[in-house]
């Protein structure tokens, strides 16, 4: 298993993000925003200045982080949108040497869960269709969309698109922080098992009753960490493990990057990494 994060959350300069990563040891990056930019929206003489910037550090790009299919966009939205954004996603990915671009599958917008699921999958067989055609693999992610709805749906969604261009990514931290109750950690682990190429690792209170729902330090939450690592390691699971704190500035740390180097060294102790 290999380790890197979700950098923008180190802070908001790729050289920041680089930092980061350096001061932790870890030699690859998953891109999100720079500067709160989608590195997604980039322009192509934009993307070319990050490859430059990330070459010159000896660093690389484990995955992009796009917003195809979240929380922001809805399922009735024209799929134009989505198709012009795959484009350039793949363009930005190709620049910075990944193949990995993690999607979602749409938020619903009053359609009946029938026609939303159709929708849903049909825009993400065709994305993944553009992908397959230009050598990128699309990460589906357990957040938002028919497939997060529940671990169910999620594996038989994966399993209906059925293509080896559109695969999974499971995010520890999901299941508590967007599902009350029981928040089934380890059978969202299962769904996703069989199409699984990247992992997000957050931890969670959970959102039972009378609980403040928040993000703590890893292995401090609900997530089953623990379970989740073994379960990787009895799979010799070699892709990426992923920080993605969602913690901002925690109250013993200054600075978002402190919190953050603070995560990455966490999980290191648990992985004896």
């Amino acid at each position: 298993m290999k380790l890197t994060g979700i950098s923008d959350e180190a802070g908001a300069t790729l050289a920041e993000q680089i930092h980061a990563h350096q001061v932790l040891g870890w030699d690859h990056l998953e891109l999100r925003k720079i500067e709160d930019r989608q590195v997604s929206l980039l322009t192509d003489e934009e993307c070319a200045g990050v490859s430059e910037q990330l070459q010159s550090k000896g660093m690389r790009v484990a995955g992009i982080g796009s917003p195809i299919g979240n929380f922001a966009s809805r399922i009735t939205d024209p799929f134009v949108k989505s198709v012009e954004m795959m484009n350039q996603t793949i363009r930005n990915a190709a620049r910075l040497d990944t193949r990995l671009i993690r999607i979602m599958s749409y938020p619903n917008d009053g359609l009946d869960d029938r026609e939303w699921h159709r929708k849903a999958l049909h825009r993400v067989k065709e994305l993944g269709k553009m992908a397959d055609g230009a050598g990128m693999v699309l990460m589906l992610e357990n957040c938002s969309g028919w497939a997060a709805s529940t671990p169910e749906r999620f594996g038989e969604f994966l399993a209906e698109v059925d293509s080896p261009s559109v695969r999974a990514v499971f995010d520890t931290g999901n299941p508590a922080s967007h599902h009350p109750g029981a928040p089934r950690v380890l059978e969202w682990f299962e769904a996703a098992r069989p199409c699984l190429v990247h992992v997000h690792i957050k931890d969670h209170t959970g959102r039972s009753q009378g609980v403040d729902a928040r993000h703590l330090w890893p292995g401090e939450g609900v997530c089953c960490l623990s379970e989740v690592f073994g379960r990787l390691r009895e799979m010799r699971y070699d892709g990426f493990l992923s920080i993605e704190p969602h913690i901002g500035i925690h109250p013993d740390h200054a600075t978002r990057m402190e919190t953050y180097l603070e995560y990455g060294k966490r999980i290191k102790e648990m992985l004896g990494a």
